[in-house]
């Protein structure tokens, strides 16, 4: 049986977290190193599924991924949330990047939205959370939420 007919047969659990309805994530998890760093090594998305998640989190009001990568990737840049930690490992940005990103959010919500199959907290930081790269299209639209979220928190806590 392949991950689409087990999806159709077995619509998937939805999740309550931080009043935001999350879907839980389908399959095994991928296959994470670190702590430093701290990465997605196996379920790579493709350049183009990592650029149309860009494209959906820049379309989020106040919220601009930055056009400039670092050592860890593409920083995410909030308006009224100066303090958010939140970046994007992407392909241009050095050979390691794998869609992946890390952002930030309250332990509690990150032990929910890691109990949902998304992400998993950062070994080093645990107020920092991988969140998985997108396998497809509508797995976009699940991590969006997730950033969202972790700007509102960066932006309500300023």
């Amino acid at each position: 049986m392949n991950l689409k007919e087990n999806t159709i047969m077995n619509p998937p659990m939805h999740h309550i977290i931080a009043d935001v309805t999350i879907p839980e994530r389908i399959g095994a998890p991928p296959a994470v190193v670190g702590p430093i760093p701290h990465r997605q090594e196996s379920e790579r998305a493709s350049i183009e599924l990592v650029d149309a998640l860009i494209d959906s989190i820049n379309a989020l009001a106040g919220v601009t991924v930055s056009t400039r990568g670092g050592y860890v990737g593409r920083p995410f840049i909030g308006s009224g949330a100066h303090a958010w930690s939140a970046h994007i490992h992407h392909y241009e940005d050095g050979d390691h990047q794998d869609g992946s990103m890390h952002i930030r959010m309250p332990q509690y919500v990150s032990a929910e939205i890691e109990a949902a199959g998304w992400g998993v907290r950062h070994p080093a930081y645990p107020a920092m959370l991988l969140v998985y790269s997108p396998r497809n299209e509508a797995e976009i639209e699940t991590i969006t939420k997730l950033v969202q979220l972790s700007y509102e928190f960066a932006k309500n806590n300023a």
